[in-house]
């Protein structure tokens, strides 16, 4: 999960500096980080696995979501500026709503348990 954490940082750290002028650079190393990113992840989920816990859905869909996305970045290097903003907004998007449904999905699990007072 270390290097999930500093390819993000490094996405919001470039996404900082100059957001304005994207260019095809911006487009390979955004690219670049999620496919690091996404094979973090699922590395991390199948070593979860292995541990013997179960709850690895969340990390493969995580997975699956920043691999396709960082290769969307990379078929599309090259294409206008527009183009990288919507790939961008999506994969936003998407992360907020499986953050949520996954945020939603500990906390009934967590209400479910009557031993514990969170």
């Amino acid at each position: 999960m270390h290097l999930h954490t500093i390819c993000y940082t490094h996405m919001g750290v470039m996404l900082l500096i100059q957001p304005n002028q994207a260019s095809t650079l911006h487009e390979i190393a955004l690219g670049g980080l999620l496919l690091p990113t996404g094979l973090s992840t699922a590395w991390f989920g199948f070593r979860h696995r292995q541990g013997g816990q179960s709850d690895n859905s969340w990390f493969i869909l995580s997975s699956i979501r920043d691999t396709l996305f960082g290769l969307a970045l990379l078929i599309e290097t090259g294409s206008p500026l527009k183009t990288m903003v919507n790939i961008l907004g999506l994969w936003a998007i998407i992360y907020a709503f499986l953050q949520a449904i996954e945020a939603m999905f500990y906390f009934l699990g967590t209400r479910a348990n009557d031993d514990e007072d969170y």
